[in-house]
């Protein structure tokens, strides 16, 4: 669980632009030197009273991955140990922030990258998602009607079909340790695994 943790903050970072090199130095008085803001926050008188710090070194600069993807960084497998099913409510909020939104994150805005710039829970969740214990399939996304219907045969002409069937899909049945949904897998991860069927 701390690996996930260590990954998302290492993530987080990445997203944000941080680094493990900084321009400039405060001082805690709120003077700086180089050229950083200087704004760093003061320590209130007491704060540190009573932590003795004799015999720790500094910790080590954070590992610098670059500009690496989280395709390249965290890679699109399936969970080790426990495995997704074996895991509960919180390490499965974890290992879906920490794993799966970077990727499928990533995958989405290759697709169409000024509609998923942002790319986040409620994506496929919907707003309500907390509410509704990350239940799925989500009714905030778009209902599909069944396989072979006029309907499915005219939105698998189309790219969004193409995006999901040759990416999303697979990389989803990965990341849950699943089969992509075939004949041969009937109870693989497909389509109506995140969307309700249209009525």
């Amino acid at each position: 669980m701390r690996a996930l943790l260590g990954l998302g903050v290492v993530l987080a970072l990445a997203a944000c632009g941080g680094s493990s090199s900084g321009s400039g130095s405060g001082s805690g008085s709120g003077s700086g030197s180089g050229s950083g803001s200087g704004s760093e926050t003061p320590v209130a008188s007491g704060e540190d009273e009573g932590f003795d710090d004799t015999g720790t070194t500094t910790a080590s600069s954070p590992i610098d991955h670059g500009s690496q993807s989280p395709h390249q960084l965290i890679g699109v497998h399936a969970p080790s140990n426990p495995s997704w099913a074996e895991m509960n409510a919180e390490a499965r909020e974890w290992y879906m922030v920490g794993v799966f939104l970077p990727i499928e994150g990533e995958s989405f805005a290759h697709y169409d990258a000024s509609r998923f710039s942002q790319f986040e829970c409620e994506n496929c969740h919907g707003d309500d998602a907390r509410a509704n214990h990350f239940a799925m399939p989500s009714r905030s996304l778009p209902p599909l009607h069944a396989p072979g219907s006029p309907q499915w045969t005219q939105m698998a002409a189309g790219p969004a079909y193409a995006f999901m069937h040759d990416t999303v899909v697979p990389e989803c049945a990965t990341m849950l340790g699943m089969q992509p949904y075939s004949a041969e897998h009937p109870d693989g991860f497909g389509c109506f695994n995140c969307h309700p069927h249209a009525q």
